[in-house]
């Protein structure tokens, strides 16, 4: 038996397969990695974390209650002039129309260069309670180590953060390792897909010392650490100079003592996505989560 297909359906198949089709052009494993930073250009991403929780004292019992949580942030970036830019995390998307009640974040200023951010300056009336901002916006943007991206480079992004204030004395050390490992197409854009392994350590001690009679025994000050790390992979597309997606998995344990007290310990296991949702690949070839939903529930 022979089939055979009229010329509209034929037309319609091959526009159909050419727009899921790579990029034409060279390698992305050859193209010069470096951002693109186009005054008036705005990105959008949007970062999904899933994470669940125990805490014990000394360390959290295994078959312990866990508290699970899901966050969905969603930041933009828009290019000023030269390699200013400014940052700022979206409202959340609630499915009613905005109102003055919604919290919004004031914006923060970047200095980008094509490897990456080189400054960034948070607002003054920043929340202090979200003092880990500034170290997400720098996971939206991997630190890039100039030239192309060849099967088999590594290279290392290193930082140290002091975190003293007026309650508390301590450092933060970060370190990512990223190794290349292919290429491959998102959506019809060519990327290159590096594996990453993070380390994050802190250490902070409290300033203040507990008052005690002589002859009493010394008590430390409070102290509190952190100890974290992440694997997973990044994806950039060298033709654009864009940051496309990253995912990984990873532990943090957090520990925290008052004076004499065993300390509180909490490890969150969790899952992170983030991805870049303003470009076309992403409207021609990628459903939203929230279409997904939407159509299970019709």
């Amino acid at each position: 038996m022979r089939l055979s297909l009229s010329p509209a359906p034929v037309l319609l198949l091959a526009a159909a397969v050419a727009a899921c089709a790579p990029a034409r052009g060279p390698s992305p494993l050859e193209q010069e990695a470096a951002y693109a930073r186009t005054p008036g250009q705005t990105l959008h991403y949007r970062e999904v974390s899933r994470s669940s929780s125990r805490i014990g004292m000394g360390m959290p019992a295994p078959d312990g209650e866990a508290s699970r949580a899901v966050h969905d942030v969603r930041l933009a970036i828009r290019f000023t002039d030269g390699d200013q830019a400014q940052v700022w995390i979206e409202p959340p998307r609630t499915g009613r129309p905005a109102t003055e009640a919604d919290p919004r974040e004031p914006p923060f200023t970047l200095r980008m260069g094509p490897r990456g951010i080189e400054s960034i300056a948070a607002p003054p009336e920043l929340p202090r309670t979200r003092p880990g901002v500034a170290d997400q916006l720098r996971d939206f943007f991997p630190r890039l180590p100039g030239g192309p991206l060849s099967r088999g480079r590594q290279w290392d992004e290193s930082s140290t953060r002091d975190l003293s204030d007026k309650d508390w004395t301590g450092t933060q050390t970060r370190t990512v390792h990223y190794r290349v490992v292919g290429s491959d197409a998102i959506g019809g854009e060519r990327v290159i897909v590096a594996e990453y392994e993070l380390l994050t350590r802190s250490q902070l001690r409290g300033r203040q010392t507990m008052r005690y009679d002589p002859g009493m025994p010394y008590y430390p000050p409070a102290g509190a650490s952190t100890y974290q790390t992440e694997r997973g992979r990044i994806y950039f597309a060298p033709r654009t100079g864009r940051f496309v997606r990253r995912s990984g998995s990873g532990v943090r344990e957090q520990s925290r003592s008052a004076y004499a007290t065993e300390a509180a310990v909490q490890v969150t296991e969790y899952t992170i996505t983030s991805e870049l949702i303003s470009s076309a690949y992403q409207k021609k070839n990628h459903r939203t989560e929230e279409q997904s939903q939407t159509e299970k529930t019709s």
